[in-house]
């Protein structure tokens, strides 16, 4: 059994798990975007980008705000974008700079 303490951090590790829904996150990382956009750069169908959106906003990875007839989504955890900025960085791309890794410079530099 997991450890009490650890479940919150369990489960935004298995949001962050599919490719599809940590590619969502990276996009998001420069900015909030709205759903056609996002969706013209996956190589998934709506209804699949439909279904990770749903997981993402129910569990508090994302959160989306209305502009007129648009939905924009973006990152409502700090915490998902420090993980996803930290797993780019380790993987070798620099990260987008925010407010919690500005001042910070890659290793060996």
């Amino acid at each position: 059994m997991v450890p009490r303490r650890f479940r919150s951090e369990c489960e935004l590790l298995k949001v962050l798990s599919h490719p599809a829904r940590l590619r969502v996150v990276d996009l998001l990382r420069d900015g909030e975007m709205c759903v056609g956009d996002i969706l013209d750069a996956m190589e998934i169908g709506q209804s699949a980008l439909s279904q990770h959106l749903a997981l993402m906003r129910h569990t508090g990875v994302l959160a989306t705000h209305r502009d007129g007839v648009r939905v924009n989504y973006y990152i409502r955890s700090p915490l998902a974008l420090r993980v996803v900025n930290l797993m780019i960085y380790e993987f070798g791309e620099r990260p987008a700079q925010s407010p919690s890794t500005k001042g910070q410079s890659r290793k060996g530099e």
